[in-house]
């Protein structure tokens, strides 16, 4: 395996549009890392010059010890899977996964070996281990029934295994992934998600991994790149991306449901007292908590309040480290073991996510009490949309 190293890459086309941007990004050996983003933010392209298959504008990219630039494809030491699966419809399974290895074997004349038999010697030897590579991939992935199959006669999920598992038979230093679970049905990419972690843990390969759902970030990820118009908003662990966003983009676009926010402005006491005031509520914040020499400007300053809905309770919560809000439930979402209560205060939606127990008997146009966490509270800039950081996180 290896490491992967991209030194302020961009990405300009013909019209000057820029796809990417003096892009960042060390991936460590082994390291499982996913790049996530709306559509157009630059994730495929990133990943795609990584491959080779786009060339640079500027910057540098680097395969282990090595800068790739000007590297074909072929010589990357690199092995990607598509969206669309690309398997050869009129091979079987096995076939599709030697493929690739068979094109590269360097003892494969026919008619040589009629003549020469150390060349036949060595031409047994290769195809033996094609073989061994084969079928070791086909029981990683669980397809060992599926060897003598065409595509047409496999599922979706078993022909996403199939892709897998022709970049696995390769051993590359690097595996690519282009939203290669976007075809599947729900059901199905959930357990993709699984055996791609459990891979991922078996072999410790270096994984760059390309994807809109931020779902799948989230459980597949060491570490999450999150992308807006070909710029890199935050590089973190799944959790600390979660927990401490870095800009008001990340925050509403990381979570199902989004982060609810709330415009308000804050003023600060002689005392150093935080208060909050919106069209909505107004409320005291724990003032040693927050840096604010970032914020501009002096008296009431322009902030975003940010929680999360399940930080926002369904039980009103007296205790200091809670501020209380009443609203109009217009929506109750259920799935199970959890719902979302959809409510309006003065005109601002809000949801909150609660235990199914507490909402059973809640039902749309009744007036409901939430409390927030304040300790979970996030605060972010109106201005610049970064995130106002707490004192905690400064050590």
């Amino acid at each position: 395996m290896a490491t992967v190293q991209l030194r302020a890459v961009s990405k300009s086309y013909g019209s000057g549009a820029a796809a990417v941007k003096s892009v960042d990004l060390a991936v460590a050996d082994g390291e499982f890392v996913v790049l996530v983003g709306p559509s157009g933010c630059g994730k495929s392209t990133t990943l795609r010059m990584i491959a080779g298959l786009e060339d640079l504008t500027d910057g540098t990219i680097s395969i282990g010890e090595r800068v790739v630039n000007d590297v074909a494809p072929k010589d990357r030491d690199i092995a990607m899977v598509f969206q669309n699966y690309a398997l050869y419809p009129h091979l079987n399974v096995r076939q599709n996964l030697s493929f690739g290895l068979e094109r590269r074997r360097a003892f494969k004349s026919r008619w040589r070996g009629i003549f020469d038999s150390s060349y036949r010697t060595h031409c047994r030897a290769e195809h033996a281990a094609i073989v061994t590579r084969v079928e070791s991939a086909a029981c990683t992935l669980g397809i060992e029934q599926l060897l003598h199959r065409q595509p047409r006669e496999l599922s979706g999920g078993q022909r996403q295994r199939v892709a897998v598992g022709r970049a696995l038979v390769r051993d590359p230093a690097v595996f690519l992934f282009d939203e290669p679970l976007s075809n599947l049905d729900a059901l199905l990419r959930g357990e993709m998600r699984t055996e791609l972690r459990i891979l991922h843990r078996a072999l410790r390969a270096t994984m760059i991994y390309v994807t809109h759902d931020q779902e799948e970030a989230m459980s597949l990820a060491d570490r999450i790149v999150v992308m807006k118009d070909g710029i890199v908003q935050q590089i973190a662990s799944p959790a600390e991306i979660y927990e401490r966003p870095a800009n008001r983009f990340v925050a509403g676009f990381i979570g199902t449901p989004p982060m609810n926010m709330i415009d308000g402005t804050l003023t600060s006491a002689a005392d150093g007292t935080l208060t909050f005031r919106a069209a909505c509520c107004a409320f005291t914040l724990p003032g040693d908590r927050w840096n604010l020499t970032g914020l501009s400007g002096s008296g009431a300053r322009a902030v975003t309040l940010g929680i999360r809905p399940e930080r926002l309770a369904l039980t009103s919560d007296q205790s200091t480290n809670a501020a209380t809000l009443t609203g109009k439930v217009v929506a109750t979402e259920r799935y199970g073991a959890c719902a979302d209560v959809v409510f309006v205060v003065d005109g601002i939606r809000l949801i909150s996510r609660a235990p199914q127990e507490q909402t059973v008997r809640i039902r749309e146009g009744d007036t409901t009490t939430m409390s927030i966490d304040l300790h979970a509270a996030q605060l972010f800039d109106s201005t610049t949309g970064c995130a106002i950081a707490r004192r905690a996180e400064l050590g």
